[in-house]
């Protein structure tokens, strides 16, 4: 496995607005995956404002697999943190699990 991005998002938790709260995110180190941590919406924005790249990712057998790039889309003085290009005011990071 080579390294997919800076960090891989595991898990999601929105609110009743379909706006990030909190991601678990993983340091991507190439060929092993820390164990993650819990950030919130502030710190993704900022990290990936600041060039960071995020990928989401799933487990499947007890191994990771790669999901969608992450990105960060302006619109109208606000962020949408999103896997697509879509100019929407809510994020969507697609099949990536509830953080509980």
């Amino acid at each position: 496995m080579g390294k997919w991005a800076d960090y891989l998002i595991s898990a999601v938790k929105y609110d009743t607005k379909n706006r990030i709260i909190q991601v678990r995110q993983h340091q991507d180190f190439g060929e092993k995956i820390d164990e993650g941590e819990i950030i919130d919406r502030d710190t993704l924005t900022s990290n990936l404002k600041h060039g960071k790249t995020y990928m989401t990712v799933f487990s499947s057998n007890n191994n990771w697999k790669p999901g969608d790039y992450v990105r960060i889309v302006k619109m109208s003085g606000s962020y949408s943190i999103r896997t697509d290009s879509n100019k929407v005011e809510h994020d969507n990071l697609k099949f990536v699990l509830e953080l509980e």
